[in-house]
């Protein structure tokens, strides 16, 4: 049977732009607030050029073709034809052992974003690129951290809509900070969700972007400072430009009803027409003939039948000692997503959308390339389940792996308002979404069913061989036997454990449906008998 496939909605979004042109400078208090912050508004106007400039990059499109071209003579050409001033850091260069005359090969099928077509070519090379005024830099990795910048994002608006909605979500205990009353000056009815919505909103983008942070990874950025009604945060342009999608999605979302559809976080609307139109392609319908094709061949018909951007990321392969010219045998009429999967899968190769085209790439490097959504939990909160309850279900119930539970992968993180930033490949992101769909049917069919008479519950009692395994059954059966009838009221359904023992009060059918779970439970586990 065919696994659902749910699609995360993709929306054209108003840019969420960092403070800047006319908008009022910051006061001598606010500067006490943070001392770097006197920059910004020095910063604003030599940023114009730089933010006109970014801009320029995300939409203009061109094609060009280098064939062994050295690295300095293609950032030459390049600079002509996008008609930029583009310099390569020589000297970060040298440090990382990159020569300049390292030959480059490079085209694209038809037209491409400026900006896709530099993260294509610099890839590779393990470079990146910065604007520094209104000149393009190329640089390193490493080089690229150190160049941090300080940027005031308006957030009152995310901030008001967030306290609107967090005194209709059941309340939950954090400590707030006022900074000194500024929080006051906001348009908002309750001074103090605003305050706490700031401080969840603070640690968010900590959680929710690459980093590192100062404060936490005891070098990088500035941690972000709501300062009346605008956020301060010092940072590489990259990490600006994921605080920058993250919110503008986040305001997107916070301003619809509760339980809205997930938001893929995109920073421009470019960026999103790229996106749907890579979904488009790959639901081609196709036909393949491969007999011990190699899969450079393979990859290469592909890209010419659905005439688009469709490439090899022989870099990652090669790490995983998988030969690019793998032999294929696969013969089927089917969209190309689904041939992708199937030729793929025995290669323990996969396919991500990057830089405007679709990657093929290994799986332990897939893993790396993650996407960030925002997820509206408020109705399932609305109900009584907790945020920490909800991630850890979701974490419990998704292959991951996820930093709380495995040391490394994919992070959950609260937002204001009741949502919920996960950062995770994409597949993960389907199992998610795929769940959070399934618990609101329940939730849902419970809410229509008539309330149950306190004569009808039941108390029973199971016992586990450990008290571990008597708490992760508890989770499993709060998960996945009628999730919305667990009620910490008291009023209804109660489950708990004590050492190995479970205990639970129930109804009839509920305690039926319990056992029928229980038995498919003990059936799929090797070890055997799992309840007494």
């Amino acid at each position: 049977m065919t696994t659902p496939r749910v699609w995360i909605l993709f929306v054209l979004l108003v840019p969420f732009t960092a403070d800047a042109d006319d908008r009022t400078p910051l006061s001598d208090a606010e500067l006490i607030e943070f001392p770097s912050a006197a920059s910004v508004v020095a910063q604003q106007q030599a940023r114009k050029a730089a933010d006109v400039l970014l801009a320029k990059f995300q939409t203009r499109r061109v094609s060009p073709k280098f064939d062994n071209l050295p690295l300095d003579q293609m950032v030459k050409q390049l600079a002509e034809l996008t008609q930029t001033t583009i310099q390569i850091d020589a000297t970060a260069l040298l440090e990382e052992g990159i020569g300049l005359d390292t030959p480059i090969t490079f085209a694209v099928r038809k037209p491409q974003r400026v900006i896709d077509v530099l993260g294509r070519m610099l890839q590779p090379l393990q470079l990146t690129w910065i604007i520094d005024d209104d000149v393009v830099r190329v640089t390193t990795v490493v080089k690229h951290k150190e160049f941090l910048e300080l940027r005031a994002y308006r957030v009152s608006r995310l901030l008001r809509l967030a306290a609107e909605r967090e005194v209709r979500l059941p309340e939950v205990p954090r400590t707030v900070e006022l900074v000194d009353g500024h929080l006051a000056n906001l348009p908002a009815a309750n001074t103090e969700n605003m305050a706490a919505a700031s401080l969840v909103l603070s640690n968010a983008l900590q959680e929710a972007t690459s980093g590192p942070w100062s404060n936490r990874d005891g070098e990088g950025g500035v941690a972000p400072r709501v300062v009346s009604g605008r956020m301060l945060v010092q940072q590489t342009q990259q990490v600006h430009r994921e605080i920058n999608a993250l919110l503008r999605t986040a305001e997107v979302v916070l301003a619809r009803p509760f339980g809205s559809a997930p938001l893929l976080a995109v920073e421009t609307d470019e960026e999103l027409t790229e996106l749907t139109r890579l979904q488009r392609v790959l639901e081609t319908e196709i036909d393949c003939d491969f007999t011990d094709q190699p899969l450079t061949d393979v990859v290469k018909w592909l890209s010419e039948t659905l005439d688009d951007e469709i490439v090899l990321d022989t870099e990652s392969l090669a790490e995983e000692g998988i030969a690019a010219d793998s032999a294929v045998t696969f013969q089927g009429r089917m969209t190309a997503r689904a041939a992708l999967q199937r030729i793929l899968e025995p290669l323990q190769l996969t396919q991500i959308f990057r830089h405007g085209a679709v990657f093929i790439t290994s799986l332990p490097k897939s893993k790396e390339l993650r996407q960030t959504v925002v997820y509206d939990v408020a109705d399932i909160l609305l109900v009584g389940h907790s945020m920490q309850a909800l991630m850890r279900l979701i974490e419990d119930s998704t292959v991951g792996p996820w930093i709380n539970t495995d040391g490394e992968g994919g992070t959950q993180t609260e937002f204001p308002g009741g949502l919920l930033v996960i950062l995770q490949v994409p597949s993960v992101q389907d199992e998610i979404a795929l769940l959070l769909t399934g618990l609101r049917k329940t939730l849902r069919a419970t809410a229509q069913s008539p309330r149950t008479k306190a004569s009808e519950f039941q108390t029973r009692f199971l016992q586990a061989r450990t008290t571990t395994e008597a708490q992760s059954i508890e989770r499993l059966l709060r998960t996945f036997v009628a999730p919305a009838a667990w009620d910490t009221t008291g009023t209804g359904g109660l489950i708990g454990t004590a050492a190995d023992r479970i205990v639970i009060r129930q109804t009839k059918a509920i305690h039926e449906q319990i056992d029928r779970f229980l038995r498919e439970y003990q059936q799929a586990t090797p070890a055997g008998q799992t309840l007494k």
